[in-house]
């Protein structure tokens, strides 16, 4: 969803009738007022576009890492003591922040930062606890809140991709159940604290 806002609306429209819809070239033509020929070129450099966008596998970095498991703890720490420079630091300019199915996404360093700042800004330090997880042999990190009970309840599943150049993409897992589908709980006792040593174990899951 997020490597789409890259495209031109001529290009986006012809990608989802034709890949998405599977319609001829033909009716695509005739709903967008072209011709064949423009709908298959434009297809064609939609194609290219997204290629461009989209993060390759190639670049991304195994799950026994060390920079890998360093980027994880500094971001993890960083959301738990709501500390938006730290966060920053871990991005790379190119970053994209989803939130599915949530239609958000913000593209590049300058507007993720501002979105993490403003929720940093609305909760500070002590409010979030975070846990580690996996998906799909990618990094995750579970984010619980603070509740008036004292314990913290969970929020989303957010799936980091990184590179040898920092955080290229976060996509938050925000819709019930998503805590359950992960194998994890719903709710985190008030004393909990990370024990890093099980966490790391299931990174790689």
């Amino acid at each position: 969803m997020a490597a789409l806002q890259h495209l031109p609306p001529r290009q986006r429209a012809v990608l989802l009738l034709r890949e998405v819809l599977a319609w001829p070239a033909a009716e695509v033509a005739d709903a967008l007022g072209t011709t064949v020929p423009a709908v298959n070129s434009a297809l064609q450099r939609a194609r290219a576009q997204l290629e461009a966008a989209s993060p390759r596998e190639d670049d991304l970095l195994e799950p026994g890492d060390p920079v890998l498991r360093e980027v994880v703890e500094r971001y993890m720490r960083a959301f738990e003591e709501a500390d938006a420079s730290a966060l920053v630091e871990l991005m790379r300019e190119d970053i994209v922040v989803e939130m599915p199915p949530s239609p958000t996404w913000y593209a590049g360093r300058v507007a993720a930062s501002a979105f993490t700042s403003g929720v940093f800004s609305a909760r500070g330090a002590g409010w979030r606890r975070m846990r580690l997880t996996g998906a799909n042999g990618q990094p995750a990190v579970a984010m619980y809140m603070l509740n008036e009970d004292g314990a913290f309840y969970g929020r989303h599943v957010q799936v980091l991709s990184i590179t040898a150049g920092g955080l290229s993409r976060i996509v938050a897992f925000d819709w019930p159940g998503v805590l359950a589908d992960f194998g994890l709980p719903e709710v985190l006792p008030a004393t909990y604290g990370h024990d890093r040593a099980h966490d790391r174990a299931t990174t790689g899951d």
